[in-house]
Formats: C-alpha cells, structure tokens, sequence
C-alpha cells in the first residue's frame, strides 16, 4: 500500500463580483424600516455590557412592509434587550413555563 498525500484546494478568492455582492446586500439592508431600531437595540445590548446608562430607542410601528425582513428579528431582540434590563425577567419566564403547565394539570384533574 503506498502513501498518496492529498493535495489541499485553497479557498477561490474573492472576486469582484463577491465585493460587489456585499455592498449591495449591505445598502439593502440599511433601507430596512427596522433599521435604526435594530442598531439602537444593539447599542442597549452594549451599554448594559459595559454597566453604562442605557440609551431609550423608539419604537417602529409593526408590520411594515419592504426590508430584509427586520421586522421578524424585532420581537425577540425587544424582549431579549427587556430581560436583560429587567433580570427578574428571565424568573418569570421560567415560572411561568414550568408553572403553565402545573396549573393546567391541576385544572384538569380537578374537574374529574
């Protein structure tokens, strides 16, 4: 048997056409409505990080429509950034998840 060493394959450069690419999904994603909220949310992420004041963020009103699709991201980053401010957050969360289904159980074995 004899020892045959594999040639490795680099990755292919990137073109320009890749550079191209990129700036382009770059622009598309800035005109996202849900935009300058998801950038705020962020720097609320770096600011309880760092124990520094957290800066207030407006709102984007719901459903609004062109983007990247934003907007599914905006739900869970708002109670991510909530849960983090609010850390008694995380035990309700978990009360609530265990508790739920206790709740219904004793429900439904008391009506029997």
């Amino acid at each position: 048997m004899s020892y045959h060493r594999k040639h490795t394959h680099l990755a292919p450069r990137a073109g320009l056409g890749d550079v191209v690419s990129a700036i382009t999904t770059a622009v598309d994603v800035t005109k996202d409505p849900y935009f300058g909220e998801t950038i705020c949310r962020v720097r609320q992420l770096s600011a309880i990080e760092k124990r520094i004041a957290v800066p207030g963020c407006n709102t984007t009103a719901p459903n609004l429509g062109g983007g990247v699709g934003l907007r599914k991201l905006m739900p869970p980053l708002r109670a991510y950034v909530y849960a983090e401010r609010h850390k008694w957050a995380y035990v309700a969360a978990g009360a609530g998840v265990l508790g739920l289904p206790l709740l219904l159980g004793y429900v439904l074995g008391r009506s029997r």
